[in-house]
């Protein structure tokens, strides 16, 4: 009896397993026809999902599709499919796509630009120069990106030469500029320079041959920089900080710590922002003050992020007494949260999880929820204690929040905890969900 018991064991399992592979099957099997056979709509419709997925089994089949497709449509969903994905496997029909623009619908065009854009292929570059040169307006944008991308020095001399040349319009002066940022071809040095220094210049085009300076990452930049972080026009100021960020030395450092003070927002966030991307242990106090008492919420936010980045024991020190206090607005404290648990050694880590279980405890449970709210952001699983906590939480609306952490992040640690909601959950919505993650989980 127990070997019969045993045998009919075996057979349930091995028919429940050829059934979920046949099933498997099946939906491969449906979706290669869908590939092969299907109508347009049905088509995009499974690349969003394969997207969704990230499931790259049939790019051998879409990469036919798409040389052979007459839908302009599906083709520049599909070129969008291989650019969400980085995959460069579609630059040479994307190339071809570009080379036969005249005959081809702009929609397409602009569908295969920015593909070779997101892959920074040099494929087309030629194709890209000779629209600058025949002034090909329909595609003149695009064509710049392409050469801000994956250009030369050649290119740039291209560039340089559609900035100069008559007729061109703001929009594409603009691009240009930030193109050769992109580059970053020293040749472009004096043009940049006299753009962003002049005062009589747009603004726009100042701000964005600022940025061009810092992409450059020429020392030469530096001087103008400072002169132009003092400019008139606040938002000038603010991108003549950032590119300052790109930059050792005394005299950038100094600019930066000086713009703290702006009363512009703008400068003061990108000041803030500046000093923690060049670490600057200097900046603390001021960045302590800003976190604690600046008008404005953006630069509160960009300075409790800022000490975590520039860390050591005074900054985290600071981000943990400031949650602490009960004083501080609630928002600010769940901000100093986060970034201690997301950037915070163990140390500092474990801290946050004291305040966490602490406001759990308190009567008015609005902390506790944006605390909770804030942890379930953070893709990492550090976090994981936290969403195991969250599934025994009495609402509910916690509960699905903690699920969809684990299914976004695939966290497996937690099926067994999973499996129990699925099963046990006095709510169906949240059984439903977990079902559905410990799905998603054993499939990944």
């Amino acid at each position: 009896m127990p070997r019969m018991i045993a045998l009919a064991i075996t057979f349930s399992l091995f028919a429940a397993f050829s059934a979920t592979a046949q099933e498997e099957i099946s939906r491969e099997q449906q979706r290669e026809a869908t590939i092969r056979y299907g109508i347009e709509t049905q088509v995009i419709e499974l690349l969003s999902a394969l997207g969704s997925e990230k499931n790259r089994d049939f790019d051998n089949l879409l990469l036919e599709l798409l040389v052979k497709s007459g839908s302009a449509k599906l083709r520049s969903s599909l070129f969008d499919y291989f650019a969400a994905g980085e995959s460069g496997r579609a630059v040479e029909p994307a190339a071809d796509v570009i080379r036969g623009r005249d005959e081809l619908q702009d929609s397409l065009v602009a569908s295969a630009f920015s593909y070779l854009i997101k892959m920074k292929s040099d494929a087309a570059l030629k194709e890209a120069s000779t629209i600058l040169r025949d002034d090909e307006r329909r595609y003149a944008r695009a064509a710049v990106k392409m050469l801000g991308a994956a250009g030369g020095v050649g290119e740039a001399k291209s560039l340089m030469d559609a900035y100069e040349a008559e007729g061109v319009t703001p929009e594409l002066r603009q691009e240009i500029i930030l193109a050769l940022g992109s580059i970053g071809s020293v040749s472009a040095f004096d043009l940049l320079a006299g753009i962003a220094g002049d005062e009589e210049a747009g603004k726009v085009e100042r701000m964005y041959a600022c940025t061009a300076l810092g992409g450059l990452g020429d020392d030469r930049a530096v001087p103008v920089l400072v002169k132009a972080a003092r400019s008139i026009d606040p938002n000038v100021r603010g991108n003549a900080v950032t590119a300052l960020g790109l930059f050792q030395g005394g005299a950038a450092k100094e600019a930066i710590i000086d713009a703290l003070r702006d009363t512009h927002v703008a400068p003061r966030t990108a000041a803030v922002k500046a000093a923690a991307s060049l670490h600057l242990a200097d900046a603390v106090p001021a960045i302590e003050y800003k976190a604690a008492y600046d008008p404005e919420r953006q630069v509160r936010d960009a300075a409790l992020d800022a000490l975590a980045d520039i860390g050591g024991t005074r900054a985290f020190d600071f981000l943990l007494g400031f949650l602490e206090n009960a004083k501080n607005a609630a928002q600010y404290r769940v901000k100093a949260f986060s970034v201690l648990v997301a950037k915070g050694n163990v140390i500092y880590r474990a801290g946050a999880e004291r305040n966490f279980d602490a406001a759990a405890t308190e009567k008015d449970r609005s902390l506790y929820l944006a605390l909770a709210r804030a942890v379930l952001a953070i893709d990492d699983p550090a976090v994981a204690g936290y969403a195991k906590k969250l599934y025994r939480d009495p609402e509910f609306g916690v509960r699905m929040a903690a699920i969809a952490w684990a299914e976004r992040t695939i966290y497996k640690g937690h099926l067994d905890e999973l499996k129990a909601l699925a099963e046990n959950d006095p709510t169906e919505a949240v059984r439903k969900r977990a079902a559905a993650a410990i799905d998603r989980l054993q499939r990944n």
